[in-house]
């Protein structure tokens, strides 16, 4: 194995397995929403997002999550501006409420936001112009979903990376890294440093895949393919990738939750009646810590209610417990409203 690959793994893995609430193009947007409308320092009267043709052919057909089936460029916009948190990056509407996709549903109406296509350019390009009085802020991204390349406050120039388009936007020399060597890792390295990494990953994506198993997102291609060959293992690793992506893509919302960073494992139950009267009661033994606080409970959803709307406004019972296994806090609320 060639030297110093064990100390390449870890970083790069690092900077590669980063959690992301949905399709990632819908929160780009919400990303560069929210980062201007923190620069511009109030809520926008005026808002404009130019994109480069791919980031709108991949919004265009998405629902944007935590929406309850909303899409559309205007529709990340908005909640980027409403709700969202630039500070947490890829999962920058994840505390979003019911209230706030009222909100936007109301401003969806207004002519607030107004969308241009940016031609010719390349293929991840987002510009979100904010306006409010006399300031603007206008603010892009290009070639990765959170790569701010440029602010402009009132004309003056806060950061311009643009002139360095033709560098990678990481820093870790990948240039080493070969199939052999990776393979040479695996098989003769302790994996005990990145092993928290992958199960992360493997717990998060087996989450959503199941959920696109269960329920009618999409085109249903991994739903089709498990019915007409169940016991087929390689059948079934396609089913679930596409089953993950069907889900990810129409919005799936898994429950995601802001937690203490002091703690160590959550338990929740979600208690609510469904249409007709009948109650529907779920517990997530363990919710799946992501980052900065921010926890995913996998909560098996009842029969047609794959959009996730089912929980809003139900009971839930929220414990955490601290690593030595001592309760930290127990709370009730209502999910997404409290």
């Amino acid at each position: 194995m060639p030297e110093g690959i064990k100390e390449l793994v870890y970083p790069i893995l690092k900077e590669e397995l980063i959690p992301a609430l949905g399709c990632t193009e819908p929160i780009a947007i919400a990303y560069a929403c929210a980062k201007a409308k923190e620069v511009l320092g109030a809520f926008p009267e005026k808002m404009t997002v130019r994109c480069s043709g791919n980031i709108v052919k991949n919004v265009k057909g998405v629902v944007v999550p935590n929406t309850v089936n909303l899409k559309g460029i205007k529709t990340a916009a908005l909640m980027g501006v409403v709700c969202g948190d630039a500070s947490k990056g890829l999962q920058v509407i994840a505390g979003s409420t019911a209230q706030d996709v009222a909100r936007v549903k109301e401003l969806l109406k207004s002519d607030l936001c107004k969308v241009e296509l940016i031609e010719g350019e390349e293929n991840l390009q987002i510009w979100a112009v904010l306006e409010q009085a006399e300031n603007q802020v206008q603010l892009q991204i290009k070639r990765e979903h959170t790569n701010i390349t440029k602010i402009i406050k009132n004309g003056e120039v806060l950061l311009d990376k643009d002139d360095c388009s033709s560098q990678p936007v990481s820093a870790i020399d990948r240039s080493r890294l070969t199939v052999e060597s990776i393979v040479a890792y695996v098989e003769n390295e302790d994996l005990s440093e990145i092993r928290p990494l992958l199960e992360k990953q493997v717990e998060c994506n087996m989450a959503i895949a199941e959920e696109g198993l269960k329920n009618p997102f999409g085109s249903q291609v991994g739903r089709i393919m498990m019915k007409n060959n169940p016991n087929d293992l390689f059948t079934k690793v396609i089913a679930y990738a596409a089953s993950g992506s069907d889900a990810r893509m129409s919005g799936c919302n898994l429950l995601f939750l802001q937690i203490p960073g002091e703690t160590a494992r959550a338990e929740l139950d979600v208690d609510t009646a469904l249409p007709g009267g009948e109650r529907f009661l779920r517990r997530a033994p363990e919710g799946f810590c992501l980052e900065d606080g921010v926890w995913l409970f996998p909560l098996e959803s009842p029969e047609g209610a794959w959009s996730g709307d089912w929980y809003e406004g139900a009971a839930y019972t929220l414990r955490l417990y601290r690593e030595d296994g001592a309760l930290l806090l127990g709370q009730s609320g209502t999910v997404r409203e409290s």
